[in-house]
């Protein structure tokens, strides 16, 4: 998930007051129940938690015309408030344009062939469709079911050249609208690729913001009319809502899309953004944690947002939402990831997260390794391979690998271990493993060190 389950747990309990028992319970069901509904469960919940400590609120109250919206507040100078949570993806895009299959696949034929995944390069052509002003791209890619048929088809024969006979002559495919070039370099240290951002929009209408506020103005269309419609939409993997170097080449902002939806509806009157913002690359492979951003966007019908009929309104309005992002909990994943975590739990068909991959380092006084991935090990719910691949121990390049096995090796047995607790919004503990001196409990039998250069008699 984007926040920690412990997080969100806590939010559950302090809204115990603040909820009827049974919405608490729906929410509960939806965050337990099947993994597509969950992550707008989990935005739902912490906004909930969030505005709770400020105003009273109803959530899922029906309206008119039987809809239920998140929200329904009073604001302190009488006005009514609707509202709805909801989030945008750019999963549509991606469905269209699987370029998220190309690397996995390739690694994989890489190690069946004896070629390293790092040394390949892979170019892939694009176009643009429809009118200038109303364009979305598409990558000149086939349709993800027809992924595999061409890797065995294509790409297959041509890595076995590779490996075989040494072939430095690239891949170029280019039939039937599919167009990429795939190039192998020995001297190259990473696995590299270029294409065109098929997520950046390039149409006010067409893109993951405009067709979720769509979505939603429906849900707000019976709201009372004196009441003030707020749509909360926040970042389910929108590359559009994080990206701001926008205006070049003929791309459009979040900003610009939202305009254009609050222009034409009088459904909703406000759209607050919220964006998962995860920090460029520090020295040393140090890395800033994630962190949110929000930005508030009101249509133009209720006048200047400073100094309109509406002012005072608006005001509260933005200084309640401003506190309510002051109390939310900082994402430990980004959308994009808590999106493939969501998948691969549809794929294994459970219900909870497993492990988290490289749950693994020294700590100074001892290595640290994942308190859950040792429980699910010991457990029989995780094998040894999975715990292998999870910590890197698969990889010849990570060293020492497997430190159980490198520190028995050397006849090392574990001396101490303990439990270190995560961070307040972590979902894992530590165990810190210590290992003490050569024992020959476990190793062979060696001479005394004071006496190693001649030996002794035995007595």
């Amino acid at each position: 998930m984007i926040f920690s389950r412990r997080a969100q747990q806590r939010r559950l309990d302090t809204l115990a007051t603040a909820l009827p028992a049974a919405s608490l319970a729906g929410l509960v069901q939806r965050l337990n129940g099947p993994v597509d509904g969950r992550m707008a469960a989990e935005w739902e919940l912490v906004w909930l938690a969030a505005l709770a400590p400020s105003v009273s609120l109803a959530y899922e109250q029906a309206l008119a015309d039987g809809r239920e919206p998140d929200l329904h507040l009073t604001l302190a100078g009488g006005r009514e408030l609707v509202g709805d949570i909801t989030y945008a993806s750019d999963k549509g895009l991606n469905e269209r344009n699987p370029v998220d299959r190309l690397g996995p696949e390739l690694s994989r034929l890489a190690r069946k062939h004896g070629l390293v995944a790092n040394h390949f390069r892979l170019d892939i052509g694009s176009e643009r469709e429809g009118e200038y002003g109303d364009e979305t791209v598409r990558l000149a890619l086939p349709e993800r079911s027809q992924l595999q048929a061409l890797f065995k088809r294509h790409v297959e024969p041509w890595l076995r050249a590779v490996a075989k006979e040494d072939l430095r002559e690239p891949l170029r495919y280019r039939e039937d609208g599919v167009e990429f070039t795939l190039s192998y370099h020995p001297e190259q240290a990473y696995y590299s690729s270029s294409y065109a951002s098929y997520a950046t929009p390039y149409s006010l209408t067409q893109n993951p913001i405009y067709a979720a506020l769509r979505k939603k103005a429906r849900q707000l269309g019976a709201a009372p009319e004196a009441a003030l419609k707020l749509v909360l939409l926040c970042d389910g993997g929108c590359n559009a809502l994080r990206a701001s170097n926008y205006n070049m080449g003929g791309a459009v902002s979040a900003e610009q899309i939202v305009q254009e939806f609050l222009r034409g509806t009088k459904s909703v009157d406000a759209v607050l953004l919220v964006a998962v913002v995860e920090p460029g690359p520090m020295p040393f492979g140090q890395r800033k944690p994630l962190y949110l951003e929000h930005r508030l966007l009101v249509s133009s019908r209720l006048g200047d947002p400073r100094s309109g009929p509406h002012a005072r309104d608006l005001a509260e309005l933005e200084a309640l939402l401003s506190a309510a992002a002051g109390r939310l909990p900082m994402p430990v994943r980004t959308p994009l990831n808590a999106t493939h975590r969501l998948d691969e739990l549809r794929r294994k068909k459970h219900g909870y997260p497993s492990h988290t991959a490289g749950r693994y380092h020294y700590g100074g006084e001892g290595y640290m390794i994942s308190s859950r991935l040792l429980h699910e090990l010991l457990a029989g719910a995780l094998s040894f391979e999975e715990f292998q691949r999870a910590h890197g121990w698969d990889r010849p390049e990570r060293q020492p690998g497997n430190i159980f096995a490198h520190m028995l090796a050397q006849g090392r047995p574990i001396a101490a271990m303990e439990i270190v607790p995560g961070e307040a919004d972590d979902d894992d503990d530590w165990y810190r493993v210590r290992f003490g001196e050569a024992d020959a409990a476990i190793g062979p039998f060696r001479l005394p060190v004071a006496r190693s250069g001649r030996g002794q008699a035995p007595d």
